[in-house]
């Protein structure tokens, strides 16, 4: 009789469901084990979450959906995966941590933001809503808000002083451990503070000398800012609007004076602002005399102590070119003299303070 009858005649019904159990048994560990694995990232990533801004007092920024200005909080996940903070806790009674529990299926998106009103009308909440309502709001003159997970242990816990109206406070950068106050509010957004300039100390030149700053701005990438002449600057001065570099020189010979100026750095972000810098540039004249000492040039000029000077010449006084002495002069003393070998052609000299 051909193999084939004889296996038939064996129970194929109770054979191929063994194969189908053991088929949906392995299906069953493998599928199992990736849905826990994938349970369990978002679990332990809300440990990632932080209360990264807040506004509690808003009289004219942004509306909730009823059309009221009412305060919020913002959280940010700061993990690459999606985050289910269903059935934690939000409050600003540290005593009271169950006071708001957040709503099931509330999940924050990998590096995304939710919106919590801070407004006592919990009632507005509805299933799968993209912000959320608390049962408590902030107070202006200073508060603490803390985040729980559903076994009450802390996720984020933030306190306030006394706030200013319609200006938030959150961190910098996102998530961050520094907080500030913030002119431009981003309630779900990546969070923005005033770029900060560098002080430009007074800048002591002497007649004929060059002014040179390159401002310094933090907060801000260089392409988001754009530089511009302010009041009183020399028009013909250099400033490079991209770059932020102001290049200019003074007027040669017999010159004293004070320039006062200011340079616009303006954001170029929504909402950013414009900061004017006051610039001082002294031109001081050293009153250089010049006069001879045997096979020597004397240089003789009023210095300051602990000065360093450069002394420039050149051979033709139409020539645009000034050529340096090797070496910095460091006055000790005033006035300060120096001798430099004399040659056999017309020479002119400079001193320029540094």
């Amino acid at each position: 009789m051909p193999l084939p009858f004889i296996f038939c005649t064996f129970a194929p019904s109770k054979l191929i469901g063994s194969v189908f159990k053991l088929i949906m048994r392995n299906f069953l560990k493998l599928y199992g084990f990736l849905l826990f694995s994938v349970l369990g990232i978002i679990g332990l990533n809300a440990q990632s979450v932080s209360i990264n801004e807040i506004m509690s007092s808003n009289s004219k920024t942004i509306t909730d959906e009823d059309g009221s200005f009412e305060d919020w909080i913002e959280l940010y996940n700061m993990s690459y995966n999606p985050v289910d903070i269903s059935g934690y806790y939000l409050t600003d009674n540290l005593t009271n941590k169950t006071l708001f529990r957040i709503q099931e299926g509330t999940i924050i998106p990998a590096r995304g933001f939710l919106i919590i009103w801070a407004d006592k009308e919990e009632w507005q909440n509805y299933p799968g809503a993209y912000e959320l309502h608390a049962k408590f709001s902030l107070s202006k003159s200073g508060d603490t808000i803390g985040l729980f997970s559903p076994n009450l242990t802390p996720v984020d816990i933030v306190t306030f002083g006394t706030q200013i109206d319609n200006i938030s406070q959150g961190r910098f950068p996102d998530g961050g451990t520094n907080i500030y106050f913030m002119n431009m509010f981003t309630p779900g957004l990546p969070n923005l503070i005033d770029a900060v300039v560098s002080k430009v100390e007074p800048i002591r030149i002497s007649p004929g000398g060059i002014a040179f700053i390159l401002f310094q701005v933090s907060n801000v990438p260089l392409n988001l800012l754009r530089f511009d002449a302010g009041p009183g600057m020399p028009p013909d001065a250099y400033l490079d609007k991209d770059r932020g570099i102001f290049v200019w020189s003074a007027p040669s010979g017999q010159f004293s004076g004070i320039t006062n100026f200011s340079i616009k750095i303006c954001d170029l972000r929504p909402g950013g602002s414009t900061i004017n810098v006051d610039i001082t540039i002294m031109i001081i004249n050293l009153n250089v005399s010049i006069g001879k000492l045997n096979n020597f040039v004397s240089l003789t000029w009023n210095s300051t102590t602990q000065q360093a000077y450069r002394i420039q010449y050149k051979d033709d006084l139409n020539s645009l070119e000034w050529l340096s002495l090797e070496s910095l002069i460091n006055a000790t003393s005033s006035p300060t003299t120096i001798l430099i070998p004399m040659t056999n052609q017309h020479r002119f000299f400079r001193v320029i303070e540094q």
